[in-house]
């Protein structure tokens, strides 16, 4: 890889209707982890019906450091 380029940010949030990423990368990933036996369906459902009623309550944040690295081959 040539011509690197990165950047680092970061994402934060109290709602996860705030931008669409957040409901994206939080909620509907959920699947795709079950799917690879990272975890339960079980603990998944139970994760996104915590997360959502914590959105519902006003209660929820979320802070994520987001690193990225562009190049070319």
């Amino acid at each position: 890889m040539t011509d690197l380029k990165s950047r680092t940010y970061l994402a934060t949030t109290n709602s996860l209707d705030s931008e669409p990423f957040w409901r994206a990368f939080l909620i509907h990933q959920i699947p795709m982890f079950v799917h690879a036996g990272l975890i339960s369906e079980q603990d998944g459902n139970q994760f996104v019906a915590e997360i959502e009623d914590l959105n519902k309550k006003g209660e929820f944040n979320a802070t994520f450091i987001v690193w990225s690295v562009v190049g070319r081959k």
